[in-house]
C-alpha cells in the first residue's frame, strides 16, 4: 500500500513537471508580430488618457502598474478620476478602488466641469432651476460610461485584488485605480511591509491578467518640489513600478512662497497650472508637461505653452 501510495505521488509530481510553464523565442515574437500589426491598423493597447506625457510615452500599456504621487491636497485623486472619464469616453471600461472618497463625491467631481457647478455644490447644495438643468444636462452628457466605483472604507486590500480579477472577467475592466496605498497600509500592522506588499501585488495582477493599474500614493513632504525619492513608506513602491508619476503644484502651498517650477518650464507661472514629472518610465524614459489645473472644478487639462515658456492663462483657474 506505501508503494502505491508512493507511485500515486511520484506521478503527480510527474504530471506537474510535464505542464507547461515557459514559452520559447518564436512564440514571444508571434505575440510580437500579433501587436506590431494591432498598431499598422491603428489598434493599440495603451489607453488614451488625453494627456501628451501619458499618451506620448504610451505609459498605460497593458501589464504595467503606474504610481500617480504627490503631496497631501494637490490633486493626486483628480488627477486619477480626470484619466478614468478620458478613457470611458473612448468606451474603455475601468474600476475605481476608494477608501476616502465616496462614489457619489467621485461621480460629482467627473461630471463638475460639465455641470458648471463645483462637486462640492453638486453634493451640498440646493441647486436653483437653472444649475439643476445643467446638472441633469452633464448627467445625461455622461451617463452609460463604463466607470463602476468600489467605496467601501472596511476593504482591504487583498479583497480589492480579488474584486479586480472579478471585475475584469465580468465587465471586461481594463483600468483599475487604486486610490491610494498609505490608507490601505493604515489596516496593517507593519506599514512598511505591508506597502511593499501591496506594491508587488498590483503589478504581478496588472501582468497577470493583461490590464493597465493605478496606485495613488503620497509622499513625503521633505521639500518644496517632489522628488522620487520622496515616496513615502516603502522602496518596493518604486521598484515595483513601471512608471511613477509625481505631481508639482506649488500653488497648493501658498505660504511656501514659491511661484515658479525647477528645471522645465522655470519661466512658467505656477498660478492656475501644474507639471507632470515623469521621473521613472520603464523603457519610455522620463520627461514633463506643464498642465492647466481648473480648482472649481478639480480639472487638470491640457495647455498651450508659448515660446518664452509661460503659460497662456485661459481662465481664472484656482487652487481647491
Amino acid at each position: 500500500a506505501e508503494v502505491t501510495v508512493m507511485q500515486q505521488s511520484m506521478e503527480k509530481i510527474r504530471q506537474k513537471s510535464n505542464v507547461k510553464e515557459t514559452d520559447d523565442f518564436a512564440e514571444a515574437t508571434q505575440d510580437l508580430n500579433v501587436i506590431v500589426e494591432d498598431n499598422g491598423k491603428g489598434i493599440t493597447g495603451s489607453l488614451h488618457t488625453g494627456f501628451r506625457l501619458f499618451d506620448d510615452h504610451y505609459l498605460l500599456r497593458p501589464c504595467t502598474l503606474t504610481i500617480i504621487a504627490a503631496f497631501t491636497s494637490v490633486g493626486k485623486s483628480s488627477l486619477a478620476q480626470n484619466i478614468v472619464m478620458n478613457i470611458a469616453r473612448h468606451g474603455v471600461p475601468s474600476v475605481y478602488y476608494s477608501l476616502e472618497m465616496s462614489r457619489k463625491e467621485l461621480a460629482s467631481r467627473g461630471i463638475s466641469r460639465d455641470a458648471e457647478l463645483t462637486a462640492s455644490a453638486i453634493v451640498n447644495k440646493a441647486l436653483t432651476d437653472e444649475q439643476l438643468q445643467k446638472l441633469d444636462g452633464a448627467i445625461n452628457k455622461n451617463m452609460g460610461l463604463p466607470i463602476y466605483y468600489d467605496d467601501r472604507s472596511t476593504v482591504d486590500f487583498d479583497r480589492t485584488i480579488r474584486s479586480i480579477r472579478q471585475m475584469v472577467k465580468t465587465k471586461g475592466v481594463r483600468l483599475a485605480v487604486i486610490d491610494y496605498l498609505q490608507v490601505y497600509a493604515q489596516q496593517m500592522d507593519d506599514s512598511e511591509k505591508s506597502l511593499s506588499y501591496m506594491a508587488r501585488m498590483a503589478k504581478n495582477v496588472a501582468k497577470e491578467l493583461g490590464i493597465v493599474v493605478i496606485v495613488i500614493s503620497q509622499l513625503n513632504r521633505s521639500g518644496l518640489h517632489p522628488t522620487i525619492n520622496m515616496l513615502r513608506g516603502s522602496g518596493q513602491i518604486e521598484e515595483s513600478a513601471d512608471n511613477v508619476i509625481l505631481i508639482d503644484r506649488p500653488e497648493a502651498y501658498p505660504d511656501n512662497k514659491v511661484t515658479k517650477y525647477e528645471g522645465e518650464f522655470k519661466d512658467a507661472s505656477v498660478r492656475g497650472t501644474a507639471k507632470f514629472i515623469l521621473a521613472k518610465g520603464r523603457g519610455v524614459g522620463v520627461g514633463s508637461q506643464l498642465v492647466a489645473f481648473d480648482g472649481k472644478h478639480t480639472q487638470f487639462t491640457e495647455i498651450t505653452v508659448n515660446e518664452a515658456g509661460n503659460y497662456d492663462e485661459q481662465n481664472d483657474a484656482l487652487p481647491f
